[in-house]
């Protein structure tokens, strides 16, 4: 397919970006590995897209001990995932940056556009000879929702890789806009409506993720379910962060993906275990917990929503053994 006539625009600065999309006819782009195929399908049709690949102060990964990770908004993932500090202190990004895709995907799409990820349907992202079959989904500007019938909003999933990763790492992401500059906790970049997943204004943009330096004796990790080892999105991933206290969990976090229309962190799982060994007879509880928020729908190509809301507690319990062996290797 074709890519629609559409200006292109390429600022040399954040504020300038920010100008240029606060109309709200232009959307921004970097790698653009999510909105291009968005623009072929026609399920976008800005005006104007906003290059920000010219922007040189956007690119960057800094680790100072004691204060974190500094990701700049044009980072790659495949510079996420070969960053040695990344990979030694906070793998479970790494994890999730490996299992974008492919290797020639990673290579383009940068991180703050896979944590800025729109939602996907099987109804919405289709080309538009065959959305016109049906009437308009609420994504589309219409309605309906194909998936769940009789419903009031749109159930599109969020997909994203690396999200669930920095939620448990305790990310901030700090926001640019033409008024000015704040950081917010990452669960705040989702509105968990399917409809319009990202929370941001016109006119501003993720110019900067923040992890936080992590506590001793931790370690995370990330896992994925999908059909194919590469190219597909998540049907579940789950990530997890734990830290342990001679020989017992002494906190722990767990975040889903591809589980609703926002990545979603798992409520009350450190209550549950806090204090003893850890073991899947002790770790049951957290698994129960990640498949009770699990709400996946029948919205996606290759697994049933049973079948995917049961495999969250697999892939909790995969996530935490990758970051329990982390903990216990250091």
């Amino acid at each position: 397919m074709k890519l629609p006539r559409i200006d292109y625009l390429e600022p040399k600065t954040v504020g300038e970006a920010c100008a240029l999309l606060a109309g709200g006819n232009a959307l921004p782009v970097a790698g653009g590995t999510d909105l291009v195929p968005s623009l072929k399908h026609r399920v976008k049709a800005p005006t104007a897209v906003v290059n920000l690949k010219a922007i040189r102060d956007l690119n960057y990964i800094t680790y100072k001990e004691g204060e974190g990770l500094r990701i700049g908004a044009l980072a790659t993932l495949r510079d996420l995932q070969n960053h040695a500090v990344v990979q030694q202190k906070y793998p479970a990004l790494a994890q999730a940056a490996a299992l974008v895709g492919t290797v020639q995907l990673q290579n383009m799409g940068t991180v703050a556009g896979n944590l800025c990820l729109d939602t996907r349907c099987y109804y919405y992202n289709q080309s538009s000879f065959w959305r016109s079959a049906r009437p308009a989904c609420y994504k589309a500007g219409g309605e309906v929702c194909h998936v769940v019938k009789r419903s009031d909003k749109c159930w599109a999933c969020y997909s994203g890789d690396t999200a669930p990763a920095f939620l448990v790492l305790g990310a901030t992401v700090k926001i640019a806009s033409s008024k000015g500059e704040r950081t917010v906790p990452l669960a705040q970049l989702y509105s968990g409506d399917g409809k319009k997943p990202i929370a941001l204004a016109a006119d501003e943009l993720v110019s900067e993720i923040q992890v936080p330096a992590l506590a001793a004796n931790s370690g995370s990790g990330y896992t994925k379910l999908r059909i194919r080892k590469a190219i597909d999105f998540p049907l579940m991933g789950a990530a997890v962060w734990v830290q342990l206290a001679g020989g017992t969990v002494k906190d722990i976090r767990v975040a889903l993906t591809a589980a609703d229309s926002a990545p979603v962190e798992v409520a009350g799982v450190a209550q549950s275990i806090a204090g003893k060994a850890y073991s899947e007879e002790n770790l049951a509880e957290a698994m129960e917990a990640s498949y009770k928020k699990a709400k996946p729908v029948d919205n996606v190509i290759g697994g049933s929503p049973p079948y995917r809301k049961r495999m969250a507690r697999v892939f909790v319990k995969r996530a935490a053994n990758l970051a329990v062996q982390q903990a216990e290797a250091k």
